[in-house]
């Protein structure tokens, strides 16, 4: 059994790269960056701006390697992967806030598990 998962970083495009993560796959990993936003959502103006400070146009969400949770032992991507940016996700969502779209129209290279 394969006991490799793919490790996750949100970039902050000012700062750089922030904590990385584990998920089980780039759809995943994305869905989770989705929810993140729109848990962001002011209440007041029903539209997401930023996620925890970070004004969404500098937000990114890369994979950057993969860790084997037997070992422990982290592997780099040479260049770490682009799967999908904040302001892309902002465009799938009406003056309401409501969610118009699926993860495959920001991200369509993300292939559905």
């Amino acid at each position: 059994m394969n006991r490799e998962f793919p490790l996750y970083s949100f970039r902050d495009k000012k700062f750089g790269f922030l904590s990385p993560f584990i998920d089980v796959s780039d759809e995943l990993a994305c869905r989770q960056f989705v929810h993140l936003i729109l848990s962001s959502k002011d209440e007041e103006s029903s539209v997401v701006q930023s996620m925890a400070g970070i004004p969404l146009a500098d937000l990114e969400l890369h994979r950057v390697g993969s860790i084997n949770v037997e070992t422990g032992v982290i592997s780099a991507l040479p260049v770490p992967q682009l799967i999908v940016s904040a302001d892309s996700v902002g465009v799938l969502f009406n003056e309401n806030g409501d969610f118009l779209g699926d993860i495959s129209d920001i991200a369509p290279d993300i292939v559905e598990i």
